[in-house]
């Protein structure tokens, strides 16, 4: 199962940009959506705690995290950190480098220290297959759909070898 996280609505946006592309995804009904499933967390510090309970619950083999930024293209986080004791640490996800690699899109370790950093660094410190895709708020919809659409495909790809 591949775990597609987004983030809700939150402060004076209108909409989340992650969240209206989960929308969508998840009234697609092609053959590529089987064995996929959706959540749409709050922004908030909740928002990790309730990813980890649902990777315990469930245990997707991959899980592909969306949220929103304020940019113009779509990027691949592949890296969070956690800062604990003055301590940093970091985890790296192979995941994302390889479908950066097979598609294309923007890899950075640009994201930051908010909720998106959080949720991503639960993510991978409980399940190693976790991306991080960013979608800036000015995007073409369109076309970040199609290039969601293949990042699905390419991590059931991954997932079947």
């Amino acid at each position: 199962m591949i775990l597609i996280t987004s983030f809700q609505r939150y402060g004076l946006f209108v909409k989340n940009i992650s969240e209206e592309i989960a929308n969508r995804l998840k009234e697609d009904d092609g053959e590529l959506f089987s064995g996929v499933e959706f959540i749409t967390l709050p922004v908030n510090k909740e928002a990790a705690e309730s990813l980890r309970a649902y990777i315990k619950y469930k245990k997707p083999k991959k899980i592909i995290c969306l949220g929103q930024y304020l940019g113009k293209e779509l990027r691949m986080e592949v890296r969070a950190y956690f800062k604990e004791y003055n301590k940093r640490k970091s985890l790296d996800s192979d995941l994302a480098r390889y479908i950066t690699l097979v598609s294309g899109i923007i890899l950075t370790d640009k994201i930051g220290r908010g909720y998106c950093n959080d949720v991503y660094y639960a993510g991978l410190s409980r399940n190693d297959n976790t991306c991080f895709l960013h979608i800036g708020r000015f995007v073409d919809e369109e076309q970040v759909y199609n290039q969601i659409k293949n990042v699905i495909k390419i991590a059931k790809e991954v997932q079947n070898e």
